[in-house]
């Protein structure tokens, strides 16, 4: 493994690593410290090279992975999204009130700042919002923690600290503000973190993709006002904090205030940090990068190497065989400016049946597909994935917690149910990981991503049902290698969840008394899902439930007759369960 930073390997741009890797005959995995938004033609050429040769590449976050992709520097396969992650001592909950009283702010609210200090951290501007706030909060400590930046100091000296301590000055701040001017240890930070309320990352530098001080107020479950830097994009995306403009310290005052004043707001804010930062532990970065490592080694064989796990073979479709060509006529006619009917009279749409949402999300996938050959459909794919968006509707469904989606739209365009979690949602989560890890038609990935990871927050503190936990995880698996720590966390929890209830008994192993629909997809769930995760278990119990519905399926005569639309339980006759049913066979 290679971790990459420009200025540390020989040459220019670190170009003599090439000559390594270019030796190497054991697959490498590198990851890329810094992501430059506007890298030289050189640096460009060199990353590209260095990303050619690895197996995979680990980035920090999506907006870098984004970044090279955008670039070309690297095939968006390749590219894994391991999180920068913290120690283990900031997630151990310490009582506030003690670690308050170490800093002398027993009972006082508290914003905190800490790092190595230079004029990029934006310490003025938090200084004039806490001048603002304690007009609303009397109270108000500002501690701002840290010594000043080794190659600063080496240039000016402490010229940035003591311009800070006469703005104090200047503001009449000395009772509102504490400064700790010293390098912070580990155990340090964690008692800063405990007593802070809400932390607070105020910098410059729009392009800044990692922040170690913001990565560890996150994994302490801090809330955190900030300017929108790339990195805190992404890490508050999913409501851990919030973002204000650069260098405006009347709207970094605002979200202050709304925090401090508001205990819902605050603890609907912390709860948010908690579920984020509890991603970045090092231990599960940890297994995160030994996933990755991992599959660098599945798809490189080592010479004289084998597997310990490898998926079971399937039958292979032959390949002489002549594609089926297919009519897209009917599909057409029954897609619209909206979305897709529900049904149809013949030929024609059954419009006073409307939309929903488990249909939509079937066309995004085929939709994304055809435009291969009709650019027509990305046109199709894009209405269908802002369907889906508004059925999840970001308001409703993500803020609010165990929302879920909106599943029924009527013709006339109005919304015939409440969000909630059923099968639609995964089955939208199956159709956007379809998407993405097919490399989707430009235009959409990016909202793809947001909405499918939107749906990772939702789904992770639910308790979905058997068939929503297996469309979820066949999306999730179908992501690929792409898919961020959370995701990767919650198909662990899903495929587990599937495992659950199958029985020793060779005449009824299924996990449920009655078969009813789409059966077989829990069988394929598992073993995507375990295939994805190189969980060996899993794919086993997937292909043992796949053969006893194979053999319950197949009469006497050879003949497969599916479980019917009245559902099978043990013991009774598959000719007598009913009609079958198309989703059965499909």
């Amino acid at each position: 493994m290679i971790e990459h930073e420009f200025g540390i390997f020989g040459g220019p741009d670190g170009e003599m690593l090439l000559g390594f890797v270019d030796g190497l005959d054991v697959p490498f995995v590198v990851s890329l410290h810094t992501v430059l938004p506007s890298p030289t033609a050189n640096q460009k050429r060199v990353l590209r090279r260095l990303c050619e040769r690895a197996a995979a590449v680990m980035v920090f976050t999506a907006t870098a992975r984004r970044i090279l992709l955008d670039q070309g520097v690297a095939r968006a396969g390749k590219v894994r999204i391991v999180p920068h992650g913290a120690p283990s001592e900031l997630f151990e909950r310490r009582d506030a009130d003690d670690a308050k009283s170490v800093f002398g702010v027993s009972g006082r609210p508290v914003v905190s700042t800490f790092g190595l200090l230079s004029s990029g951290k934006g310490i003025e501007v938090a200084l004039r919002a806490v001048d603002s706030v304690r007009d609303v909060v009397p109270d108000v400590v500002y501690i701002v923690a840290g010594q000043t930046h080794p190659g600063v100091l080496r240039v000016e000296g402490e010229r940035y600290r003591e311009e800070l301590l006469r703005l104090v000055d200047a503001l009449d701040l000395a009772d509102n503000v504490r400064c700790v001017g010293r390098f912070m240890e580990i155990d340090d930070l964690a008692q800063l973190l405990s007593a802070t309320d809400v932390f607070c990352t105020p910098y410059h530098n729009g392009d800044q993709i990692v922040s170690g001080a913001l990565t560890f107020a996150i994994a302490a479950g801090r809330p955190t006002v900030s300017t929108p830097y790339r990195y805190a994009e992404d890490l508050l995306g999913d409501g851990a904090g919030r973002l204000v403009p650069f260098d405006s310290p009347e709207p970094l005052a605002v979200e202050l205030v709304e925090l401090l004043t508001c205990p819902e707001a605050l603890a609907r804010a912390q709860r948010a940090a908690e579920r984020t930062g509890a991603s970045l532990s090092w231990p599960e970065v940890g297994r995160h990068t030994a996933d990755v490592l991992w599959e660098a080694m599945q798809s490189h064989r080592l010479r004289g190497w084998t597997p310990r796990f490898a998926p079971a073979a399937l039958p292979q479709v032959d390949a002489d065989l002549a594609p089926v060509q297919t009519s897209t006529a009917h599909l057409r006619a029954m897609v619209d400016d909206t979305g897709i009917f529900q049904h149809a009279h013949g030929q024609i749409p059954a419009l006073e049946h409307g939309y929903c949402v488990d249909d939509v999300a079937r066309l995004l996938p085929i939709a994304d597909a055809l435009s291969v050959r009709d650019p027509m459909w990305a046109d199709d794919a894009k209405r269908a994935l802002a369907f889906l968006r508004a059925a999840a509707d970001p308001a409703a469904a993500v803020e609010r917690e165990g929302a879920g989606m909106r599943n029924f739209l009527s013709w006339d365009r109005q919304w015939l149910d409440s969000p909630h979690t059923g099968d639609h949602v995964g089955r939208t989560m199956w159709a956007v990981g379809e998407v993405l890890g097919a490399g989707c038609a430009p235009g959409i990935e990016i909202a793809s991503e947001a909405l499918l990871r939107n749906l990772v927050t939702h789904l992770s503190s639910t308790e979905p049902s058997l068939r929503t936990s297996a469309y979820a995880a066949l999306g999730l698996a179908g992501w690929g290698p792409a898919r961020p720590p959370s995701a990767t966390g919650l198909l662990h929890v899903l495929v587990g969840r599937l495992t659950l209830g199958w029985r020793d008994d060779a005449a009824w192993p299924w996990p449920e008394d009655r078969l009813t629909y789409d059966n077989a997809r829990i069988c394929e769930a598992l073993i995507r899902g375990g295939a994805a995760l190189a969980r060996e278990d899993v794919v086993h119990t997937g292909l043992l439930g796949l053969e006893w519905l194979d053999k319950l399926f197949t009469d006497p005569s050879g003949v497969y007759r599916f479980a019917g639309n009245r559902g099978l339980g043990a013991g009774e006759e598959v000719a007598e369960s009913g009609d079958e049913q198309p989703l059965e066979a499909v």
